[in-house]
């Protein structure tokens, strides 16, 4: 049976925004990940949720993304930064 954490371990590209893009002051978290470019998401539309934002899959002008290739070394931690909401089981990324 596959659950979340492994999937997530097992995926090698990860799209980041904000704070996590190149030098901005989470970018530490993909220290040692390969850039491979930036893209534009138009599927997703970010919303101003407070301290972090939530996206909906709708059509939207776009998210600016960088593109990272990562293996469960980098995946795992990356993840454990993203945040959960109340009564996620764990291992399980928040919705967004």
């Amino acid at each position: 049976m596959h659950t979340p954490v492994l999937a997530v371990a097992r995926t090698p590209l990860v799209a980041v925004y904000g704070t996590l893009k190149r030098g901005l002051r989470n970018h530490h978290w993909l220290e040692g990940a390969d850039f491979l470019g930036s893209d534009r998401l138009t599927g997703a539309t970010l919303y101003d949720l407070g301290p972090y934002p939530g996206a909906k899959s709708e059509p939207s002008d776009g998210v600016e993304v960088e593109v990272f290739r990562v293996g469960p070394r980098l995946a795992l931690p990356l993840q454990s930064r993203c945040g959960r909401l109340p009564g996620d089981p764990p291992g399980r990324l928040a919705p967004g």
